[in-house]
């Protein structure tokens, strides 16, 4: 994929925010993938998006389905603060967009409320009730995005109000790729 390498060079260079944060891609398992998972930014809630246990499981459930992936982030660069995200979000946007055209999944998943207020899908991501028709987003998105599901972050689950116990999150969200 010499597209998606291109746009990896573009975000390693990118110094919009000022600072010299460690910059963070995705990354795609399989040759077409059907599914875009899209988070908010690899530092918040202790890396449980990205590199917590939550991508783990996630993971070894789409490998044992046979379904083709890919995960990000809005925003690309390691920022030590959720308050940040409102102006790195902004910055990071255009990559994301780029990222999308360039895969074409048929499934665009969002993880928290704030990825889904920042994207303007204006969808409230407390449930996996929602899904969405992705053709009223068409300006915004590929095509090819069939729909559009909203579900809560990995982190929802750590606390101890959370809606949703571990197994029912994820019993939730394997309903959504099966």
């Amino acid at each position: 994929m010499k597209k998606w390498l291109k746009i990896q060079e573009e975000i390693n260079k990118c110094k919009e925010c000022g600072k010299n944060f460690d910059s963070s891609i995705g990354f795609i398992e399989g040759e077409k993938p059907e599914y875009f998972f899209i988070g908010m930014n690899p530092w918040v809630k202790e890396h449980v998006f990205i590199n917590g246990r939550g991508i783990t499981i996630l993971r070894k459930k789409m490998q044992e389905y046979k379904i083709s992936y890919c995960f990000d982030n809005v925003v690309k660069c390691q920022i030590p603060q959720k308050t940040f995200f409102k102006k790195a979000a902004p910055k990071c946007l255009h990559f994301l967009l780029t990222q999308l055209f360039i895969i074409r999944p048929k499934y665009l998943i969002t993880f928290g409320s704030d990825v889904n207020i920042f994207l303007g899908l204006h969808f409230d991501a407390t449930s996996f009730s929602q899904v969405h028709n992705a053709g009223t987003y068409s300006k915004y998105f590929p095509s090819s995005i069939y729909k559009i599901y909203s579900v809560p972050h990995f982190s929802s689950i750590l606390y101890p109000s959370a809606v949703f116990s571990e197994k029912k999150y994820y019993n939730e969200l394997y309903k959504i790729i099966k």
